[in-house]
């Protein structure tokens, strides 16, 4: 009986990894590949960042890979000046932002594959100045929105299919 006692007991511990854990109150910062690559090295376990994520360099990085642990973001996720990233495919788990969702001025961009599990953003959702985006299919997964819309100077974005699930009076202004 104290075996079975002992082993039920090791196999909760064990699972526990496997549970959210937030982190990061003060948000995060990545300004290089680096960063990226070495994010589940230095905050393992960390799968909610608590503050604002920012994801901007003018050309080092080329994909968000390394940040494929993270569910939920507290604050904003602003993904701007990155000049080698195609897209957004390190986010494949990420299912809400607290607050407002900007991904600007990044020249090579060009679909928003990596946030098909996005399904909430808390905030404003802002699409500006991509130059290369021809598709929002990977936002299709997005429901709710508590902010305002805006995409504007995508020189290539011609469709907006993608963003037609979020549901009506979840967006102030379109």
């Amino acid at each position: 009986m104290k075996k079975l006692l002992l082993l039920l007991l090791l196999a909760i511990f064990a699972g526990s990894n496997g549970i959210s854990q937030s982190c990061l109150p003060l948000g995060i910062q990545f300004h290089n590949q680096s960063d990226i690559d070495n994010f589940k090295t230095n905050y393992p376990g960390c799968t909610e960042v608590e503050g604002d994520v920012l994801i901007e360099e003018y050309g080092l990085i080329t994909n968000l890979d390394g940040l494929a642990t993270i569910l939920s973001i507290g604050g904003d996720l602003r993904i701007k000046w990155n000049y080698y990233l195609n897209d957004l495919t390190g986010l494949a788990n990420l299912t809400f932002v607290g607050g407002n969702l900007e991904i600007c001025y990044n020249h090579s961009l060009e679909t928003m594959d990596g946030l098909e599990s996005l399904t909430e953003v808390g905030g404003n959702l802002l699409i500006n100045s991509n130059s290369s985006l021809v598709d929002l299919g990977g936002l299709r997964s997005l429901k709710k929105m508590k902010g305002n819309l805006e995409i504007k100077l995508n020189d290539v974005l011609t469709v907006l299919s993608g963003i037609d699930n979020i549901a009506p009076g979840t967006i102030k202004n379109l």
